[in-house]
């Protein structure tokens, strides 16, 4: 039996809240962390591995390779988790075959604009949003399951 692929864009990547609301709600059983470096340092993967319950499986993929699995469903239902929606871009134009994005949270950050209460976006990140879209993935906020989401394209 096969799942299916969730992508979400939440800047502090594997916290409670992605873990405990996310994962159990949507009966996620294992999840990934895309970040090339965070895939290339062994350290960093202990120090996230940390953050999941024992029962999930959490593997660290770098773009390429996560782009690569994605050609085929996941064995269970598998959350993508991301830092950016820079890297959701470069997941996509690596080939990967997305079609939704959740976004969680970006926080603001200097020359960041306001969306949402949780969601700040850099020029360079609204670019790379309106890619998307282009492209044809449905992009939705959603801080939390229990709340309501939001379309981004309404926002951009």
């Amino acid at each position: 039996m096969s799942g299916t692929w969730q992508l979400r864009i939440d800047e502090r990547l594997i916290h409670g809240q992605v873990v405990l609301g996310c994962c159990m709600s949507s009966h996620v059983r294992r999840m990934v962390l895309l970040d090339d470096t965070i895939a290339a340092s062994e350290f960093e993967q202990e120090l996230y591995s940390l953050g999941i319950e024992p029962e999930q499986n959490l593997e660290f993929l770098g773009v390429a390779e996560c782009a690569e699995r994605m050609q085929s469903p996941p064995p269970e239902n598998t959350m993508i988790v991301m830092r950016s929606p820079l890297v959701a871009l470069e997941l996509v134009q690596a080939g990967a075959p997305v079609q939704r994005i959740c976004i969680g949270g970006l926080n603001y950050r200097h020359g960041s604009r306001r969306l949402l209460d949780y969601v700040h976006v850099t020029p360079e990140e609204e670019v790379a949003l309106r890619e998307l879209l282009a492209a044809g993935i449905a992009l939705e906020c959603r801080q939390v399951p229990a709340s309501e989401g939001t379309d981004l394209s309404c926002l951009l």
